[in-house]
């Protein structure tokens, strides 16, 4: 509600989407929000009209040395307006140089920035499980390496004369090599092994030689029977490990978990990330103020001031800096950008910082238009139109506010070669290793055949 009449009140603005948007950046200025819907209604059940005027240094509003104000608070302070158009965080300072109307929203500052995407990780087939728990892993492995090494050592020491010329005992080395390669066999699903360990199967080593029926003898069999339970262990626990492993590796493939850059002030500062803050606002003036061991005061460095401008919002979206505002501004963006690219471009941080802090309409001291003002905010407020309001400019952002998943990220990854390089390794290294094992039996084999020439001749 725009007039030219020169009894038309002044009514002071500044841009700070979704509450006060400009449509043109030049007198005579057009402007847009869920604050202008606000004003209008004001204006129309006062029945007045107004032109809006913005300050010369496109500033909130900064008290300078002299006790005077910069901004759009100045010109409140010095008259020359004579109601702001747009809302603005109470402070005591503020308080001493303007008058504030009933609280228009009640919000909190924090903290916007780039949403992760999802990337390769090497390391991505070991995270169905915790460390510990591959260490729990390992230890069971050599338990049962060693366990069933032992018993089949107990069960030849004890076997009778005529068993062991038909069937030699083997060494404690080739036990422990059998027993290592059937534990394997069964972790890793190679089925091809895991008949040939005499305690699970009617088979000797060498794989289709009986075992003799002595070995069913009562002393026999005992041992027998405790490496068939011991095996039976392993084969149980192996299945619930290799069944939950490869549920978990599914879940995390289908939804993984995304880790933030940041989700506090803390965070924030063990990071390089910069972030925008409007001059004159109220993180502004609490970073100024804040003190030297607070984590405002870590990030400091990190934060960049200046006035509102389009560079700063495309400088935002391309993820060169974050953004620091009210809840609400930060939730108008989020439903920008997801009408711009059609996914959450951006997130912000779970909780705020500070305390909650009133967003109000300003007027010059002692106005008598404040009283009229605040009776019809009051009723706007109680009948829910003032959240309507709001709410209906951001329509968009309901899906960016969910928690940051698969289902609110930027956009669906395939897979990647990167995804496999972890894998990839571990088979080159298991390669590596079957190449030397088989180099050095071949290189055994080859001395022994030198030993058996040499005898021979």
């Amino acid at each position: 509600m725009s007039h030219n009449a020169s009894n038309c009140l002044k009514f002071c603005i500044a841009d700070w989407p979704p509450y006060t948007i400009f449509l043109t950046w030049s007198p005579p200025y057009k402007v847009a929000g869920s604050t202008v819907d606000v004003v209008n209604i004001i204006a129309e059940k006062l029945g007045i009209c107004y032109n809006v005027v913005r300050a010369s240094d496109n500033d909130w509003g900064t008290a300078l040395p002299n006790g005077s104000w910069s901004g759009t608070l100045g010109m409140l302070n010095r008259g020359e307006a004579d109601m702001s158009a747009v809302v603005y965080s109470v402070t005591d300072k503020r308080k001493q140089a303007v008058d504030f109307s009933e609280p228009v929203y009640v919000d909190e500052l924090t903290i916007s920035y780039l949403r992760p995407v999802l990337e390769s990780d090497m390391a991505g087939f070991v995270k169905p499980y915790t460390s510990l728990i591959w260490g729990v892993l390992l230890v069971a492995i050599i338990i049962a390496c060693v366990a069933l090494s032992c018993l089949q050592n107990a069960h030849d020491a004890i076997r009778p004369s005529a068993d062991r010329e038909a069937a030699p005992a083997s060494s404690n080395l080739e036990n422990l090599k059998s027993s290592t390669f059937w534990v394997f066999s069964i972790l890793l699903a190679q089925c091809e092994y895991v008949f040939f360990h005499p305690f699970c199967s009617s088979y000797s080593k060498m794989g289709t030689q009986a075992i003799p029926p002595t070995f069913l003898s009562p002393t026999a069999n005992s041992w027998k029977v405790k490496a068939r339970f011991l095996a039976g262990v392993w084969l149980l626990m192996v299945f619930v490990v290799a069944t939950v492993y490869r549920s978990n590796l599914m879940a995390m493939l289908i939804s993984p978990k995304v880790k933030l850059p940041f989700d506090s002030l803390e965070e924030l500062g063990h990071t390089d990330i910069t972030v925008w803050a409007p001059t004159g606002s109220l993180f502004h003036d609490a970073v100024n103020e804040a003190a030297p061991d607070t984590p405002l005061a870590s990030i400091r460095k990190q934060v960049y001031l200046s006035n509102f401008s389009p560079n700063v919002m495309f400088d935002y979206f391309t993820g060169k800096w974050g953004m620091t505002s009210m809840r609400g501004t930060l939730i108008y963006y989020l439903d920008l950008g997801f009408s711009k690219y059609g996914f959450c471009k951006h997130y912000v941080i779970s909780k705020g910082f500070f305390r909650t802090t009133s967003l109000s309409l300003a007027f010059p001291k002692n106005s008598t238009l404040k009283p009229k003002v605040d009776e019809i905010i009051l009723r706007l407020r109680e009948s829910g139109i003032i959240e309507h309001l709001f709410r209906s400019r951001v329509s968009n952002a309901t899906e960016c506010l969910k928690p940051v998943g698969v289902a609110s990220s930027s956009v669906e990854r395939p897979l990647e070669l990167g995804d496999f390089y972890g894998v990839f390794i571990v088979y080159a290294v298991g390669i590596a290793l079957a190449s030397l094992s088989f180099m050095l039996e071949f290189a055994i084999a080859c001395g022994k055949t030198t030993m058996l020439n040499e005898n021979f001749h």
